[in-house]
C-alpha cells in the first residue's frame, strides 16, 4: 500500500462517482471536494490506488479558517468499502493512517498538522462519527499520545473537535512499528 499525491483529475472524478453511488455526499463530486479552496490554500489530495483506480483519499491544506500558518490534514478522507485494508492493527493509527501522515509531513516539510473529528452530524452515520471522536479522546489521554486535543467549536456549521499532531511523539511511536 502506498500513498501518493493525486495528479490525475479524471481518476479523482471516477472516485467521486463511486462515492456518489454509495451516497457519500462530501466526496460525491469535484465541487464537493472543494478543489478550488484546496488550490487557493496550497492544498492537495493524496490517495491510494488499487488496479490503477483511486480507492482512498485524504486532503491537506493551509488551515486558513483557524491556523493560517499551519495545515489541516485528513480533509474529506474516505476509503471505498473493502479497499486499502490495513494489514495490521496498531495502537494509535493503522497502516493506512500512518502512510497518509507520513505523506502529509513530507508535503508540509514537517509542518504543524491539525485534523478535526465531527461530534455531531445532521446526516450520515452518527455512530461512526462518535466512534472516531471517542477513539481520539482515548488516544489523546495516553502518556505517549501523538495527538493533543485543542478545542471544540463550530466549523462549517458542524460541531467539531480540533486535534493537533505532536510530530516528535508521532515520529517516536512510528519507529516502533
Amino acid at each position: 500500500m502506498e500513498v501518493v499525491k493525486i495528479e490525475d483529475i479524471s481518476a479523482l472524478q471516477i472516485y467521486c462517482d463511486k462515492c456518489r453511488d454509495l451516497g457519500w455526499i462530501n466526496n460525491s463530486s469535484l465541487e464537493r471536494l472543494n478543489i478550488d479552496m484546496m488550490i487557493e490554500n496550497q492544498g492537495a489530495y493524496f490517495g491510494i490506488y488499487e488496479n490503477n483506480e483511486i480507492v482512498s483519499i485524504a486532503g491537506i491544506y493551509k488551515f486558513h479558517e483557524l491556523y493560517p500558518d499551519d495545515w489541516r490534514m485528513f480533509y474529506r478522507s474516505a476509503t471505498l468499502p473493502d479497499k486499502a485494508r490495513n494489514k495490521g492493527l496498531h495502537r494509535g493509527t493503522g497502516l493506512r493512517g500512518r502512510l497518509y501522515i507520513n505523506a502529509f509531513l513530507e508535503y508540509t516539510h514537517n509542518g504543524s498538522l491539525y485534523f478535526t473529528t465531527n461530534i455531531e452530524v445532521s446526516n450520515g452515520n452518527q455512530n461512526a462519527i462518535t466512534r472516531a471522536d471517542q477513539h481520539m479522546k482515548r488516544e489523546s489521554s495516553l502518556k505517549d499520545s501523538y495527538v493533543d486535543y485543542v478545542d471544540t467549536l463550530m466549523l462549517y456549521e458542524t460541531k467539531q473537535a480540533i486535534w493537533k499532531l505532536n510530530n516528535e511523539k508521532y515520529y517516536k511511536r512510528a519507529q516502533s512499528y
